[in-house]
Protein backbone atom coordinates (compact mmCIF):
# COMPACT_ATOMS: atom_id res chain seq x y z
CA UNK A 1 0.00 0.00 0.00
CA UNK A 2 1.46 3.71 -0.92
CA UNK A 3 0.17 6.49 0.66
CA UNK A 4 0.28 8.21 -2.37
CA UNK A 5 -3.26 6.79 -3.52
CA UNK A 6 -6.31 6.79 -1.27
CA UNK A 7 -8.18 4.33 -3.97
CA UNK A 8 -7.28 1.65 -6.80
CA UNK A 9 -9.57 1.24 -9.47
CA UNK A 10 -9.54 -2.15 -11.05
CA UNK A 11 -11.13 -2.65 -14.52
CA UNK A 12 -10.74 -6.23 -15.56
CA UNK A 13 -11.18 -6.75 -19.45
CA UNK A 14 -11.57 -8.65 -22.47
CA UNK A 15 -12.98 -7.64 -26.26
CA UNK A 16 -14.90 -5.13 -24.38
CA UNK A 17 -14.83 -2.32 -27.33
CA UNK A 18 -18.54 -1.61 -27.30
CA UNK A 19 -18.40 -0.49 -23.52
CA UNK A 20 -14.58 0.21 -22.51
CA UNK A 21 -13.90 3.49 -23.48
CA UNK A 22 -17.30 4.99 -21.59
CA UNK A 23 -15.58 3.08 -18.60
CA UNK A 24 -12.59 4.71 -18.62
CA UNK A 25 -14.03 8.35 -19.50
CA UNK A 26 -15.67 7.80 -16.35
CA UNK A 27 -12.81 7.03 -14.44
CA UNK A 28 -10.15 10.08 -15.93
CA UNK A 29 -13.50 12.77 -15.30
CA UNK A 30 -13.63 11.66 -11.65
CA UNK A 31 -13.03 14.91 -9.41
CA UNK A 32 -10.82 13.05 -7.17
CA UNK A 33 -7.47 13.00 -6.32
CA UNK A 34 -4.88 10.49 -4.97
CA UNK A 35 -6.54 7.83 -7.54
CA UNK A 36 -4.95 4.96 -9.10
CA UNK A 37 -6.29 3.36 -12.15
CA UNK A 38 -5.03 -0.09 -13.47
CA UNK A 39 -6.63 -2.37 -16.22
CA UNK A 40 -6.31 -5.98 -16.45
CA UNK A 41 -6.75 -7.23 -19.96
CA UNK A 42 -7.29 -10.98 -21.13
CA UNK A 43 -5.82 -10.86 -24.42
CA UNK A 44 -8.53 -9.26 -26.64
CA UNK A 45 -8.91 -10.03 -30.08
CA UNK A 46 -11.06 -7.12 -30.97
CA UNK A 47 -10.40 -3.46 -30.42
CA UNK A 48 -9.92 -3.11 -26.94
CA UNK A 49 -6.43 -2.56 -26.53
CA UNK A 50 -6.60 0.36 -29.46
CA UNK A 51 -8.96 2.08 -27.16
CA UNK A 52 -6.90 1.63 -24.20
CA UNK A 53 -3.55 2.67 -25.64
CA UNK A 54 -5.48 6.12 -26.44
CA UNK A 55 -6.02 6.59 -22.66
CA UNK A 56 -2.59 4.70 -21.57
CA UNK A 57 -1.18 8.30 -20.00
CA UNK A 58 -4.17 8.19 -17.49
CA UNK A 59 -3.94 5.01 -16.56
CA UNK A 60 -1.09 3.46 -14.21
CA UNK A 61 -0.94 0.28 -14.89
CA UNK A 62 -1.63 -1.67 -17.90
CA UNK A 63 -1.64 -5.81 -18.63
CA UNK A 64 -2.69 -7.56 -21.32
CA UNK A 65 -1.87 -11.48 -21.03
CA UNK A 66 -3.81 -14.79 -21.15
CA UNK A 67 -5.94 -15.47 -17.59
CA UNK A 68 -7.67 -18.16 -16.55
CA UNK A 69 -11.02 -15.91 -16.33
CA UNK A 70 -12.61 -12.60 -14.47
CA UNK A 71 -11.48 -13.53 -11.37
CA UNK A 72 -7.53 -14.87 -11.87
CA UNK A 73 -7.53 -11.14 -13.50
CA UNK A 74 -9.42 -9.62 -10.65
CA UNK A 75 -6.59 -11.13 -8.15
CA UNK A 76 -3.85 -10.01 -10.53
CA UNK A 77 -5.56 -6.44 -10.09
CA UNK A 78 -5.44 -6.98 -6.54
CA UNK A 79 -1.63 -7.90 -6.26
CA UNK A 80 -0.31 -4.64 -8.47
CA UNK A 81 -2.83 -2.19 -6.16
CA UNK A 82 -1.49 0.18 -4.42
CA UNK A 83 -4.68 2.23 -2.76
CA UNK A 84 -5.86 2.04 0.63
CA UNK A 85 -9.26 0.97 -0.84
CA UNK A 86 -9.92 -0.75 -3.83
CA UNK A 87 -13.05 -0.73 -6.53
CA UNK A 88 -13.73 -2.90 -9.03
CA UNK A 89 -15.66 -1.09 -11.92
CA UNK A 90 -16.19 -3.43 -15.08
CA UNK A 91 -15.31 -2.74 -17.98
CA UNK A 92 -19.13 -2.39 -19.53
CA UNK A 93 -20.09 -0.32 -16.64
CA UNK A 94 -19.00 3.49 -16.05
CA UNK A 95 -19.64 5.43 -12.90
CA UNK A 96 -23.03 7.35 -12.42
CA UNK A 97 -21.18 10.97 -12.62
CA UNK A 98 -18.39 12.60 -12.22
CA UNK A 99 -18.34 13.30 -8.36
CA UNK A 100 -19.17 10.06 -7.68
CA UNK A 101 -15.79 8.80 -5.76
CA UNK A 102 -15.49 12.21 -4.49
CA UNK A 103 -18.96 11.91 -2.48
CA UNK A 104 -18.27 8.64 -1.43
CA UNK A 105 -14.68 9.55 0.29
CA UNK A 106 -16.38 12.35 2.00
CA UNK A 107 -18.82 10.01 3.58
CA UNK A 108 -16.10 7.41 4.56
CA UNK A 109 -14.97 7.55 8.04
CA UNK A 110 -13.64 4.25 8.96
CA UNK A 111 -11.36 1.84 8.01
CA UNK A 112 -14.40 -0.43 7.05
CA UNK A 113 -16.11 -1.45 3.52
CA UNK A 114 -19.05 0.35 2.17
CA UNK A 115 -21.22 0.25 -0.82
CA UNK A 116 -23.79 1.75 -2.61
CA UNK A 117 -26.43 1.57 -5.41
CA UNK A 118 -25.92 0.78 -8.60
CA UNK A 119 -27.94 1.60 -11.65
CA UNK A 120 -28.94 -1.92 -13.74
CA UNK A 121 -29.89 -0.77 -17.03
CA UNK A 122 -31.99 -3.66 -19.09
CA UNK A 123 -33.92 -4.09 -22.08
CA UNK A 124 -34.49 0.12 -22.19
CA UNK A 125 -35.44 -0.16 -18.33
CA UNK A 126 -33.62 1.09 -15.51
CA UNK A 127 -33.75 -0.38 -12.34
CA UNK A 128 -31.70 0.96 -8.93
CA UNK A 129 -30.61 -1.53 -7.25
CA UNK A 130 -29.02 -1.61 -2.98
CA UNK A 131 -30.29 -1.65 0.66
CA UNK A 132 -29.07 -1.84 3.93
CA UNK A 133 -26.60 -4.78 4.48
CA UNK A 134 -28.11 -7.50 6.29
CA UNK A 135 -26.04 -10.90 6.72
CA UNK A 136 -28.88 -13.17 7.02
CA UNK A 137 -30.57 -12.19 3.82
CA UNK A 138 -27.37 -11.88 2.60
CA UNK A 139 -26.34 -15.19 3.44
CA UNK A 140 -29.31 -17.23 1.48
CA UNK A 141 -29.34 -14.48 -1.44
CA UNK A 142 -26.54 -11.75 -2.98
CA UNK A 143 -28.15 -8.41 -2.28
CA UNK A 144 -25.42 -6.14 -2.17
CA UNK A 145 -24.51 -4.92 -5.70
CA UNK A 146 -20.84 -5.77 -6.07
CA UNK A 147 -19.85 -3.11 -8.69
CA UNK A 148 -20.41 -0.37 -5.72
CA UNK A 149 -18.22 -2.23 -2.97
CA UNK A 150 -15.56 -0.44 -1.51
CA UNK A 151 -13.19 -2.34 0.22
CA UNK A 152 -9.70 -1.73 2.39
CA UNK A 153 -6.87 -3.37 0.48
CA UNK A 154 -5.98 -4.82 3.41
CA UNK A 155 -9.08 -6.62 3.68
CA UNK A 156 -8.11 -8.95 0.74
CA UNK A 157 -5.18 -9.49 2.01
CA UNK A 158 -6.58 -10.96 5.02
CA UNK A 159 -8.90 -13.13 3.51
CA UNK A 160 -6.95 -14.57 0.90
CA UNK A 161 -7.69 -14.41 -3.12
CA UNK A 162 -10.87 -14.82 -5.30
CA UNK A 163 -11.62 -18.33 -5.50
CA UNK A 164 -11.34 -18.78 -9.43
CA UNK A 165 -13.25 -22.37 -9.39
CA UNK A 166 -15.82 -20.13 -9.07
CA UNK A 167 -16.80 -18.39 -12.48
CA UNK A 168 -19.57 -16.25 -11.42
CA UNK A 169 -20.01 -16.46 -7.65
CA UNK A 170 -16.39 -15.75 -6.30
CA UNK A 171 -17.59 -12.32 -5.54
CA UNK A 172 -20.67 -13.10 -3.52
CA UNK A 173 -18.08 -16.11 -2.07
CA UNK A 174 -16.06 -13.20 -1.54
CA UNK A 175 -18.43 -10.39 0.38
CA UNK A 176 -19.99 -13.73 2.52
CA UNK A 177 -15.88 -14.06 3.78
CA UNK A 178 -15.06 -10.39 4.41
CA UNK A 179 -18.20 -10.19 6.62
CA UNK A 180 -17.18 -12.69 8.57
CA UNK A 181 -14.03 -10.24 10.02
CA UNK A 182 -15.59 -6.71 9.26
CA UNK A 183 -18.54 -4.65 9.08
CA UNK A 184 -20.12 -3.82 5.78
CA UNK A 185 -21.07 -0.18 5.81
CA UNK A 186 -24.15 1.12 3.21
CA UNK A 187 -24.25 4.23 1.89
CA UNK A 188 -27.39 5.31 -0.21
CA UNK A 189 -25.40 6.64 -3.24
CA UNK A 190 -25.35 5.94 -6.73
CA UNK A 191 -22.04 5.24 -7.38
CA UNK A 192 -22.20 3.14 -11.13
CA UNK A 193 -24.41 2.36 -14.22
CA UNK A 194 -24.07 -1.61 -14.83
CA UNK A 195 -25.56 -2.86 -18.21
CA UNK A 196 -26.91 -5.74 -18.68
CA UNK A 197 -25.54 -8.43 -20.63
CA UNK A 198 -23.20 -9.93 -18.92
CA UNK A 199 -21.77 -13.33 -18.12
CA UNK A 200 -24.67 -13.69 -14.78
CA UNK A 201 -26.90 -12.06 -16.99
CA UNK A 202 -26.25 -15.13 -19.96
CA UNK A 203 -25.97 -17.84 -17.86
CA UNK A 204 -28.70 -16.97 -15.16
CA UNK A 205 -28.94 -20.96 -14.16
CA UNK A 206 -24.90 -20.95 -13.25
CA UNK A 207 -25.20 -18.17 -11.91
CA UNK A 208 -28.13 -19.49 -9.02
CA UNK A 209 -26.23 -22.93 -9.43
CA UNK A 210 -22.86 -21.24 -7.57
CA UNK A 211 -24.32 -18.85 -5.57
CA UNK A 212 -26.42 -21.91 -3.63
CA UNK A 213 -22.78 -23.42 -3.29
CA UNK A 214 -21.91 -20.29 -1.98
CA UNK A 215 -24.48 -20.01 1.03
CA UNK A 216 -24.22 -24.02 1.96
CA UNK A 217 -20.07 -23.43 2.58
CA UNK A 218 -21.30 -20.37 4.74
CA UNK A 219 -23.25 -22.43 6.69
CA UNK A 220 -27.16 -22.63 5.29
CA UNK A 221 -28.85 -25.52 5.42
CA UNK A 222 -28.57 -28.02 1.53
CA UNK A 223 -32.21 -27.71 1.55
CA UNK A 224 -32.88 -23.95 2.24
CA UNK A 225 -30.32 -23.20 -0.13
CA UNK A 226 -31.88 -25.84 -2.80
CA UNK A 227 -35.60 -24.23 -2.21
CA UNK A 228 -34.11 -20.33 -3.33
CA UNK A 229 -31.76 -22.18 -5.73
CA UNK A 230 -35.53 -23.34 -7.14
CA UNK A 231 -37.51 -20.17 -6.46
CA UNK A 232 -34.81 -18.19 -8.21
CA UNK A 233 -34.82 -20.17 -11.43
CA UNK A 234 -38.95 -20.63 -11.33
CA UNK A 235 -38.87 -16.57 -11.44
CA UNK A 236 -36.49 -16.16 -13.93
CA UNK A 237 -38.21 -18.63 -16.45
CA UNK A 238 -41.12 -16.76 -15.42
CA UNK A 239 -39.72 -13.02 -16.08
CA UNK A 240 -38.31 -14.13 -19.44
CA UNK A 241 -41.42 -15.54 -20.19
CA UNK A 242 -43.64 -12.88 -19.48
CA UNK A 243 -41.32 -10.26 -21.17
CA UNK A 244 -41.53 -12.32 -24.75
CA UNK A 245 -45.14 -12.30 -24.52
CA UNK A 246 -45.03 -8.42 -23.94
Amino acid sequence: MNDKYLLSVITVTKNSDKHIEECIKSVIAQKFQKLEYIIIDGNSTDKTLEIVKKYRRFINVVISEQDKGIYDAMNKGLNLAKGKFIHFLNSDDKYNNSNVLKTIFKNIKHNEIYYGKIIYLENGKKKVLGSKFELKKELISSNVPQPSLFVPLSFYKKVGNFNDKFRIAADYDMLLRLARYYKINYLPISVTVMNSGGLSYKKPFLTFFEAMKVSISNGVSIYLSLLYFILKCVNWIIKKTLFKKI
